[in-house]
C-alpha cells in the first residue's frame, strides 16, 4: 500500500457511537484489506522522519508541531487503556483455564463478597461534606496563554456558579464502590438511565475489574492487585455507572463542569485529588464555549463530537502527559464509554436560603466549608 493511501486510511481514528456502533462521526473508509504490521511500522518510520526533518528545517510552526505532540499523547494514554483491558482478558483466561483443570469447582457465579467493615479495610465516605458556595469562577484559557490550546479550551469565559452546593472531598473510592456491586446495583433498574440499563447488566462490574475464585481483582495497565490492596484508590467507570452509584449513595449527583472549577479553588485544602488520581467525570455535555472557533488546521476536532452523548472530563489521570494536565483541559468521552481511567465524586445541591452559615474561622458545624470568591 502506498504511503498516500495510509496517510487517508490513517487520517483520523473513530469513535462509533457505544450503544450502537453502527453510528459513527464523519471518518476515512476503513480498506478491504488492512496493511501488514510490518508495512505500517514502515510507514510511520518513514512519516517520522520525514516530520522531524521538516521540523529540523523549520518548515512546520512550533504551533504545529505542539498540536501533534499532544494529539500524540492522548492516544498514548489511551493504549495504557488498552493494555489494561489485554491483561484483564489475560488473567480471566488464565483463570478459566485453571478452573477447569481443576474439574469445575467453581462455576463462576459472582457471590457475595464479605462486607468491607468487617475486612480490616477502612471504608472512605464519599457523602457529600464540603459546602461550596455560589461565586465566580474562570473557565478556558486566552489564545495567548499558550503556544497551543485546543480549539475547545478557547476562549477564557468568566462566568458565575449560582447555586451552593456539597461535594464529597474525596473521590468514590474501590471499596466504595463495591458495596454498590455487592448491593446489585447493575440490576436495579431505576437507578440507571432506560438507554444504559440494559447494556451495563450485562457487565455487573467496572471495566477494569475481574471476578475470580470468589473475590474481584483489579487490572492496571503493568500490574493485577487484589481488591483490598487497592480499597481506598478511586474507582475507575464511566459516567452512566458513576450517575447511577450516585443515585444508589443517596440521590446525589455528580458535578457539572461549572462546579468542578468552583470546587478547584479548594483543591487541596478541603477537597482533594480534583487535578489527579484519575480524570474527574463532570455531568455537562462537551461543546463549545461562547465565542468557540473551530481550529482551521482540524476543523472536526471538538465539532464533530457536540452532539449531546460526549460529557467533559477534568483533570488527569496517573497515565496522562505533564503537558496535557492544565486547568483549561477538557477530555471529553461517552458517558457509556467503560475504559478511560475515570473517578467522580458525589455531588448535591443546597438552598441558598439553606446554605450553612460560616463561623468565624470559616467552617461550621456541620460541613467542611469551602468559602471564596462572592457570596
Amino acid at each position: 500500500m502506498e504511503t498516500m493511501e495510509m496517510d487517508l486510511i490513517f487520517s483520523r481514528g473513530i469513535d462509533p457511537c457505544v450503544l450502537d456502533p453502527s453510528q459513527c462521526h464523519r471518518h476515512p473508509k476503513p480498506p478491504p484489506e488492512w496493511p501488514s504490521k510490518e508495512s505500517i511500522c514502515a510507514y510511520v518510520d518513514e512519516v517520522r522522519s520525514m516530520v522531524l526533518e521538516a521540523v529540523k528545517m523549520g518548515r512546520i510552526p512550533m504551533r504545529l508541531v505542539h498540536f501533534v505532540l499532544e494529539h500524540e499523547r492522548m492516544h498514548q494514554e489511551t493504549l495504557k487503556y488498552m493494555l489494561a483491558q489485554q491483561r484483564r482478558q489475560d488473567f480471566e483466561r488464565t483463570y478459566s483455564l485453571r478452573n477447569l483443570q481443576s474439574n469445575g469447582q467453581s462455576n463462576g457465579q459472582e457471590k457475595q463478597v464479605g462486607s468491607m467493615n468487617g475486612n480490616g479495610v477502612p471504608v472512605k465516605d464519599s457523602t457529600p461534606n464540603v459546602c461550596v458556595l455560589p461565586g465566580e469562577i474562570t473557565m478556558g484559557a486566552d489564545k495567548s496563554d499558550s503556544i497551543f490550546l485546543w480549539d475547545n479550551e478557547m476562549p477564557l469565559v468568566e462566568t458565575f456558579v449560582t447555586k451552593a452546593f456539597v461535594v464529597s472531598a474525596q473521590p468514590v473510592s474501590i471499596s466504595e464502590y463495591m458495596e454498590f456491586v455487592k448491593a446489585g446495583g447493575y440490576e436495579v433498574k431505576h437507578l440507571w438511565e432506560e438507554v444504559d440499563f440494559s447494556y451495563f447488566r450485562e457487565y455487573r462490574r467496572p471495566a477494569t475489574w475481574s471476578y475470580a475464585n470468589g473475590d474481584y481483582y483489579i487490572h492496571e495497565p503493568g500490574i493485577t492487585k487484589h481488591w483490598r490492596e487497592v480499597a481506598n484508590q478511586p474507582v475507575y467507570v464511566s459516567l452512566a455507572e458513576a450517575q447511577a452509584y450516585c443515585k444508589w449513595a443517596g440521590d446525589f449527583r455528580v458535578m457539572t463542569e461549572q462546579e468542578y472549577h468552583r470546587a478547584l479553588l479548594e483543591d487541596g485544602k478541603t477537597v482533594f485529588g480534583l487535578r489527579d488520581g484519575g480524570w474527574e467525570w463532570t455531568s455537562t455535555a462537551f461543546r463549545g464555549f461562547p465565542g468557540f472557533e473551530a481550529m482551521p488546521e482540524y476543523k472536526e476536532y471538538s465539532v464533530d463530537f457536540f452532539d449531546g452523548q460526549h460529557f467533559v472530563l477534568k483533570g488527569s489521570s496517573p497515565y496522562t502527559h505533564p503537558g496535557l494536565i492544565r486547568d483549561s483541559f477538557r477530555n471529553f468521552f461517552q458517558r457509556q464509554y467503560r475504559y478511560v481511567f475515570a473517578k467522580f465524586r458525589c455531588c448535591k445541591s443546597v438552598a441558598n436560603e439553606a446554605r450553612p452559615r460560616a463561623d468565624s474561622n470559616g467552617s461550621n458545624s456541620r460541613y467542611r466549608s469551602a468559602i471564596f470568591g462572592h457570596v
